[in-house]
């Protein structure tokens, strides 16, 4: 079968070094299943309810009948829920649906290698567990689950929704996640109006708009943070959430204009608004001053029109957009709206067909409780990285001007994780920060410096309550590296600043209002004066 989507889960395969596979027919798959009960049997033409599910592994075929007659020989280990060895080679799974063109459905795949050459690495911080039974081998892959958009019952929305909903950590998703037919029927309940011209249907669903992927989310128990992109947005604003979000475990949804053409860089037609789900990135190795967010150099996703984990190249267009556009014989763009002219798109290729994708929405659901912005963190993060960078009077000794930060949005929980054994902080602020209580969601502001040899070690660590109210400041906690000299020093140029915040004779940068009640909270966690 001739398919974007067939052929790029066959390289996708190849590169994850595939050499068997086993079938399970006649399987129940619980999406297809619910899909099917709502809307497949009420047709005239009667399909199938079952599917067929294909497992795939590294071992060769020899070696998995071996494996596969030692776990029916061998009694389960009942401490151990997964049989490692037969694990140690399984690379997931591909649901094949018996409909006539759409037939991928719900597939589970190891991520790529995370190791790409020794200057770049990938990241997939937005992962879930899925256990799998396998003729008595019990196994699981960390994955978040893909399916090819089906466009009787779900639009490419539709359809990343039910990545979003696949990615979001289990703690805030409501329950079993639903099927796209019953996302598309729970979203479309209020059909909104359609342009002349064009058609509003829940079903077949002609795709959904922005206010009802928010209604839907915010049905889930879901708060939504949406964040409009035009042709002066910078690659910046998309990858800052990228880092901060993504990092954090929590998937973006990226509504946007897609352009096609058999060229790479002329020639694009199309335009037409379409879904995708961030889930991971990859970035440059070494020291890179500023924010860590401009090391990302592609993203990954879940795009419904190629495959699970479709890489991304991010590009700051250094020409208008309409350059690359279809001209008319006058030499002008042959279409006429373009929402972006010149900034940030995302760029790759499948088959012989380049696709070039301008982000017009970033929506990222996160919980209720998260509501200390990010955009104050972000103001004071920069803040901060200037000061390190300055010669400011009262400077104790000489702290690196070479300096670069991460923001990311964290739960407590893997963040108390992380401190044991940790070496960037102190046993005494280890114990105060684990048996205290705290809050559930942090934005950790961390700062690093690079050293001689071109690495990076942390210097300065600024935890936010992310669940505060902004005129609370946020700001619980300064840590500062007890093994990274200099850690004192960028303390005592933030003392030094804030005593001039208070008196501000001589102020050294600008301060943003908004800055204005952290720099109150790290006057009193500070104690300054």
């Amino acid at each position: 079968m001739n398919s974007p989507r067939v052929d790029c889960l066959q390289n996708y395969l190849n590169t994850l070094k595939a050499h068997s596979y086993v079938i399970e027919d006649d399987y129940s798959d619980k999406d297809y299943l619910a899909d099917y009960t709502s809307y497949y049997a009420m047709a005239d033409s009667s399909l199938p309810s079952f599917t067929a599910r294909i497992h795939f592994f590294s071992f060769k075929k020899s070696e998995l009948r071996e494996i596969w007659d030692k776990c029916r020989k061998t009694p389960p280990n009942p401490d151990n829920k997964i049989d490692t060895e037969a694990n140690s080679g399984y690379l997931g799974f591909v649901v094949l649906r018996p409909l006539q063109l759409t037939i991928v459905g719900r597939t589970c795949l190891r991520t790529y290698s995370e190791i790409i050459s020794k200057d770049r690495q990938r990241h997939f911080p937005v992962l879930r567990h899925y256990p799998v039974m396998l003729f008595g081998m019990r196994l699981g892959i960390d994955s978040v689950a893909f399916q090819e958009q089906d466009n009787e019952i779900a639009a490419c929305a539709t359809t990343a929704i039910w990545y979003t909903l696949h990615a979001l950590p289990r703690r805030i998703t409501a329950g079993e996640i639903q099927s796209p037919y019953e996302i598309s029927n729970a979203a479309g309940t209020s059909i909104s109006r359609p342009a002349l011209g064009e058609v509003a249907r829940r079903f077949p669903t002609y795709g959904l708009s922005l206010e009802q992927i928010h209604g839907f989310l915010h049905s889930q128990g879901l708060e939504c943070l949406i964040r409009g992109f035009n042709g002066k947005t910078p690659s910046g604003g998309l990858l800052e959430y990228a880092n901060a979000f993504v990092n954090g475990g929590y998937p973006i949804m990226l509504v946007g204009r897609l352009y096609r053409s058999k060229y790479q860089d002329e020639g694009f037609i199309g335009g037409d608004l379409h879904a995708i789900t961030l889930l991971g990135y990859s970035t440059k190795v070494g020291f890179l001053e500023g924010s860590h967010a401009l090391r990302i150099d592609k993203l990954y996703a879940h795009d419904d029109n190629i495959g699970p984990f479709a890489s991304f190249v991010v590009q700051d267009s250094s020409k208008k957009f309409s350059d690359y556009l279809s001209k008319d014989p006058d030499n002008k763009p042959t279409i006429d709206q373009i929402v972006n002219d010149a900034g940030v798109h995302l760029h790759n290729h499948a088959g012989d067909v380049y696709r070039k994708f301008l982000p017009v929405y970033a929506i990222v659901p996160i919980d209720p409780k998260v509501r200390f912005p990010y955009e104050s963190v972000s103001a004071v993060a920069n803040t901060f990285k200037k000061l390190f960078a300055l010669d400011v009077p009262g400077r104790l000794g000489s702290a690196a001007s070479k300096t670069s930060f991460s923001i990311k949005l964290q739960h407590i929980t893997p963040f108390r994780l992380e401190l044991r054994g940790a070496d960037w902080i102190s046993k005494e602020e280890v114990e105060t920060l684990l048996c205290n209580s705290m809050s559930k969601y942090l934005w950790i502001v961390t700062y690093y410096e690079k050293l001689q040899d071109g690495s990076e070690q942390r210097a300065l660590t600024i935890l936010f309550d992310a669940t505060a109210l902004r005129q609370q400041g946020g700001i619980l906690s300064v840590i500062m590296n007890p093994k990274n000299k200099n850690s004192e020093t960028y303390l005592a140029v933030l003392v030094s600043w804030l005593h001039r915040y208070v008196n501000p004779t001589g102020n050294p940068i600008e301060h943003p209002e908004e800055i204005k009640p952290c720099v109150d909270r790290l006057i009193k966690e500070l104690k300054v004066k």
